[in-house]
């Protein structure tokens, strides 16, 4: 029976005697070459060095940028970037153009590691599918989350009942509104969140190790009314919180600055 299949180049296949030729001529001394290229790094003495070297030696790459270069340079370094999840648990799609499928993508290198994600969402809802359901299923995973949101991802990052027990920075510009999310129901880190004066003991139930806070309001109305954590109080792991509400006159107006290091513990 003649084989419906056709090779990486668009040929079909053929026999040659106990093996399958997939390639032309040209195709095949290209293989060659790289085959060749491939045992000569192979030979190397940097390609001797251990991956776990490597991988702590990648890891003073300053950016994913520079960390996608050196997975090109030969075949085993290849090998130990990609699978050093260390290297991809910082993901800063703000600085760096990326599309949100390469953003899970890298979320997966990241295997069970604690992630540091920092992202806009700017664009139509549709495009953020994919996206935000990996990050929906990987919040217990999550050490620093910073995002700008002004499509209501929120709801469905912070709906879940379960505590997120990594995350210590918590940055987030969206509508602080409950009545934004018509879906929201039960006792939920985004009722915490939404809740109006910020209840800081209920936000360590939810973020037990949580030290920085920053919040931006998107949505119109008065500041918050908020509680100052007492770092001599319940709330010693408070480090820096900003609360920021937009007012139709003002706009982004700063509410106050909390410091655990201030004498007076007070906004």
């Amino acid at each position: 029976m003649k084989s419906d299949n056709t090779n990486l180049v668009g040929r079909p296949e053929r026999s040659d005697d106990s093996f399958v030729v997939c390639a032309t001529d040209s195709d095949r001394s290209t293989l060659e070459a790289l085959s060749a290229l491939r045992s000569y790094n192979a030979g190397l003495p940097v390609s001797r060095l251990p991956a776990e070297l490597l991988c702590a030696a990648f890891l003073w790459l300053p950016g994913l940028v520079d960390r996608i270069a050196v997975s090109a340079v030969c075949h085993y370094w290849r090998t130990v970037v990609l699978g050093c999840s260390e290297l991809w648990s910082t993901l800063d799609a703000r600085t760096m153009k990326i599309s949100p499928l390469g953003l899970v993508e890298l979320i997966d290198r990241t295997q069970s590691t604690t992630l540091d994600v920092r992202l806009a969402f700017r664009d139509n809802v549709a495009s953020y599918a994919d996206l935000v359901a990996k990050l929906s299923s990987n919040m217990h995973r999550m050490g620093a989350l910073s995002m700008h949101d002004r499509l209501g991802m929120i709801e469905r990052l912070f709906s879940g009942t379960s505590t997120l027990a990594r995350l210590e920075i918590l940055d987030l510009a969206t509508y602080f509104d409950i009545r934004y999310y018509p879906n929201a129901k039960g006792n939920t880190p985004l009722q915490a969140l939404c809740r109006s004066p910020l209840d800081f003991h209920a936000l360590k139930l939810w973020f037990p190790r949580l030290h920085t806070l920053k919040l931006a309001n998107y949505a119109s109305g008065p500041f918050y009314d908020i509680e100052a954590p007492d770092h001599q109080g319940p709330y010693p792991d408070f480090r820096v919180v900003t609360i920021r509400s937009r007012l139709p006159s003002t706009g982004i107006a700063a509410l106050g600055y909390y410091s655990a290091t201030s004498s007076s513990g007070a906004f």
